[in-house]
């Protein structure tokens, strides 16, 4: 056998591999691949604990209309901005979280996480100009 009958051969081995593969593990298969990846990860587990506020943050909790489940909403619609995060700290990991609240405005949300809750440490409004003080 030459090289051109073994190319064939060879091309007609991977071409009905493909399909193989095709029809048992990709057509119709409901998957997603994004919950594996980490900034999915973290925010499924942010939403699966109990989400603690600080009391110091009350007043701008309140002042910007929002209550427990908006911000558990907030969370999980959120980027995770993994460089300024401190995930060093395997016991309880800061995540640095970025979103748009419902009026448009930008914010950050410090949150630390612990096997079974969550506390939200800090809110920070980017260019607001608004009465609320949460800066």
């Amino acid at each position: 056998m030459n090289f051109k009958q073994r190319l064939k051969l060879y091309l007609v081995g991977v071409f009905f591999g493909l399909i193989v593969v095709y029809f048992s593990l990709i057509k119709n298969r409901d998957r997603n691949l994004g919950a594996w990846l980490p900034e999915n990860r973290v925010l499924a587990q942010l939403d699966s604990v109990q989400l603690n506020i600080l009391p110091e943050l009350t007043n701008c909790i309140i002042c910007l209309n929002l209550n427990q489940q908006e911000i558990k909403k907030l969370i999980i619609n959120s980027k995770v901005n993994f460089k300024q995060s401190n995930t060093e700290n395997k016991e309880k990991p800061l995540y640095l979280l970025e979103g748009k609240l419902k009026s448009g405005e930008e914010f950050n949300m410090i949150l630390e996480s612990y096997p079974n809750k969550s506390i939200l440490k800090k809110i920070t409004l980017i260019n607001y100009k608004g009465t609320c003080n949460c800066n």
